[in-house]
């Protein structure tokens, strides 16, 4: 996930939450870091939070007749199942 997709949903998840005021992702001009010290350590654990999570795949094969690699989906879901990740 790229960076700034990331702070596009801390940023959607803090504009939902009742915990931090809705003004409080205002960031000074030219600056990446927020005006509120709260929301920059929000945003810093986000992002350790975000890095930490890695999900270890099923095992793929290459399949001749299509010519690509193959996982089976049910074992994919069991694997984030697994991590505890959500997923649609």
């Amino acid at each position: 996930m790229s960076s700034d997709k990331m702070r596009e949903e801390f940023e959607k998840a803090v504009l939902n939450s009742e915990l931090l005021p809705c003004n409080s992702i205002v960031k000074p001009e030219g600056s990446d870091d927020y005006s509120s010290v709260l929301t920059g350590v929000a945003w810093l654990s986000w992002q350790i939070s975000r890095a930490a999570l890695c999900v270890e795949l099923p095992k793929q094969w290459f399949d001749d007749d299509l010519e690509c690699d193959l996982m089976v989906a049910n074992r994919v879901l069991d694997a984030l199942d697994d991590a505890g990740v959500r997923y649609k």
